[in-house]
């Protein structure tokens, strides 16, 4: 998809910035030089891409509007997601804080860290 069909969709999803625009399509090119042949709509991967270089930088993007851009169903497309951000190499790191926020248990988060740093 040309950069005009990017910056179209960008402002569907509330994107306005133009650093988010072009580290999407660097990502758009990135997945083309790595022949990433997913079966993705022709609307997927430039709405994964921009929902990405968005996370990259910290802007919030709703994940309903982005799923509804994409033409696939919520299971396909966060699969979809999480293949393209491990092939962009954009995955998230987790710390031990994240890990016990996650799974509810805070108290162990001190215990846990002292454990690593070992």
């Amino acid at each position: 998809m040309e950069d005009e069909g990017l910056q179209k969709v960008s402002k569907r999803l509330g994107i306005t910035s133009r650093d988010i625009l072009e580290k999407a399509a660097e990502f758009q090119r990135l997945l083309e030089v790595r022949n990433c042949s997913l079966p993705l709509t022709s609307m997927a991967k430039p709405v994964i891409c921009l929902e990405i270089a968005a996370h990259s930088s910290q802007v919030p993007v709703d994940k309903r509007v982005a799923i509804r851009l994409s033409g696939m169903n919520k299971k396909s497309y966060i699969d979809a997601f999480k293949i393209i951000e491990c092939l962009l190499e954009q995955q998230k790191e987790f710390t031990i804080s994240d890990l016990a926020v996650q799974f509810g248990c805070m108290e162990a988060s001190n215990l846990g860290q002292r454990i690593y740093e070992r």
